[in-house]
């Protein structure tokens, strides 16, 4: 059971908030927030994320095809530029312009994943701790471990080269990545793309929210009627507050929670019932881990112990396949639908009873009964992320054992939650600045004797009071014989090596 305010607080100001069991909330303290599922008066939180579904595009003609939308947009003005190759090379090259394709995230450098799919089958491989050989030119020892399947998790880059059918041209804050029906990991399949963009800094950048706000004395605060749903945070004027000074209106809704959980994936086939029918690609977050303690994205196993599994949605289930060996899964579950907002005649404030439960959502005005995800605002039923914790600090260079990497730990307070990190590491500076999904890559030299963490791969284990962060920057991305008859060993570096950690602990609190 919840609690629902919609008005003044035991402090006087103006607000909504949402607590859980029996806790009040006029006057619960606002320093509780593990008892909160939601509270307009957050400095920050999470808005739900955008996501974009990048497929390979199969081309007949000998040539490139440009695709750019929006329609009518041309190479200084799209969003998503798609360049489907000709037959033979079997790849589409994607370009993306953040400010243009994503208008509601607030930074220029976003927190991103950048997650395949195989193309036969609708499968997530986002979570996979794979081999992948470099090519009978490097010899035996070209193999790199990357957790997502595909070697790259992607780059968002301040300024980049990008190239359309005929000629080369810069973009600034966005990414270039590729989908294809090429890879041998994927039982002959190949893989889309899907994007998803956070409303965070990927960089050091601080959160847009105001710590401290001016006075609320006189502000309308709170709108909420058939053809409006907005909330402003504390001292703002609902009516002309920006987006950063916005708890919510129908296009900034918090993010969500459908479902979060730990679990045992045993080998085979498994599965998760969310009790909720979710919509194909939907937004899940995950990390896998082989050991007792939680880690992000993946941890590094000793040996050559590749993990990982696929998942997808399957009505309230979220199903797995484990090919490997048995590990857990860490997850959360978003009230995301790519299918985007629906339309009809729905009041903006509902009630109903579900399951013996009063439950009230505040809806997107014009929104169809039944609601999707992407119309609901608020429901009382789910807990909305925080943002526990944040920060960034400087990598230091590795030193010591090839195959013990450098820790860095941070401290914060996670009782009552359920907590869950996420990081980009940062590149380059200036002009050349770029932020990655974390690599978990390991270095391999002809044997696992040389292994450990690659010069560009790090991963995080955390618990509820701190997270450690594994680097090893300075040592080769990957090593290899320049002939496959061996020959002299090249090491390659990163040519823009890690400057820094950009991480946050989101947290939902626990019933």
């Amino acid at each position: 059971m919840t609690e629902t305010l919609i008005g003044f607080d035991s402090t006087g100001v103006a607000c909504v908030k949402i607590t859980k069991g029996t806790y009040d909330p006029i006057t619960t303290s606002d320093a509780r927030r593990e008892r909160f599922y939601f509270s307009s008066k957050w400095a920050n939180q999470l808005t739900t994320p955008e996501i974009v579904d990048c497929p390979f595009v199969a081309n007949s003609g000998g040539n490139d095809r440009v695709v750019r939308t929006p329609a009518g947009s041309n190479n200084s003005t799209f969003g998503i530029m798609r360049v489907d190759g000709p037959s033979s090379t079997g790849s589409s090259a994607y370009t993306i312009r953040g400010p243009v394709q994503f208008p509601q995230i607030r930074y220029n450098m976003p927190v991103f994943d950048l997650i395949p799919i195989w193309s036969a089958n609708g499968r997530y491989r986002g979570v996979d701790m794979t081999e992948r050989s470099f090519g009978a030119e490097y010899g035996p020892a070209g193999v790199l471990g990357g957790y997502n399947g595909t070697g790259d998790q992607g780059t968002w880059a301040r300024r980049f080269e990008t190239f359309d059918a005929s000629s080369a041209f810069n973009v600034d804050y966005g990414m270039r990545f590729f989908s294809t029906s090429y890879n041998s990991n994927a039982n002959g399949s190949g893989y889309d793309q899907v994007l998803i963009v956070y409303n965070l800094p990927g960089n050091n950048t601080d959160l847009d929210g105001d710590p401290s706000p001016p006075s609320s004395a006189g502000k309308e605060t709170v709108l909420i009627s058939s053809t409006q749903c907005k909330v402003a945070k504390p001292g703002y004027d609902v009516n002309v507050a920006t987006p950063s000074q916005l708890a919510f209106d129908a296009t900034g809704r918090p993010l969500n929670v459908v479902a979060a959980a730990d679990i045992a994936i045993p080998v085979g086939s498994s599965s998760y019932d969310t009790g909720v029918t979710l919509p194909a690609l939907t937004a899940i977050d995950m990390s896998c881990y082989d050991s007792s303690d939680i880690y992000y994205p993946m941890k590094l196993s000793d040996g050559n112990s590749n993990y990982g599994v696929e998942y997808w949605t399957d009505g309230s289930l979220v199903r797995f396949n484990n090919t490997k060996k048995a590990c857990r899964a860490r997850f959360i579950v978003y009230g995301y639908d790519p299918r985007g907002p629906s339309s009809g005649v729905n009041d903006v404030l509902k009630q109903f009873t579900a399951d013996g439960e009063n439950v009230m959502q505040l809806l997107r005005p014009g929104a169809a009964n039944p609601p999707r995800f992407s119309d609901i605002i608020i429901d009382t039923r789910r807990p909305v992320i925080q943002i526990l914790a944040d920060g960034y600090f400087d990598v230091p260079n590795h030193s010591g054992s090839l195959t013990t990497p450098t820790a860095t730990t941070v401290e914060y307070d996670a009782a009552g939650f359920f907590p869950y990190v996420k990081y980009m590491t940062v590149h380059g500076s200036g002009l050349t600045e770029e932020v990655r999904a974390p690599r978990v890559n390991r270095r391999f030299q002809n044997s696992l004797s040389d292994g450990g963490l690659s010069g560009d791969g790090s991963y995080c284990k955390y618990n509820q009071t701190q997270a450690t962060f594994y680097t090893a920057k300075g040592r080769p991305r990957y090593t290899f014989y320049r002939s496959s008859g061996g020959g002299s060993i090249v090491n390659q570096m990163d040519e823009k090596p890690m400057v820094g950690i950009r991480w946050f602990v989101l947290g939902i609190p626990l019933p």
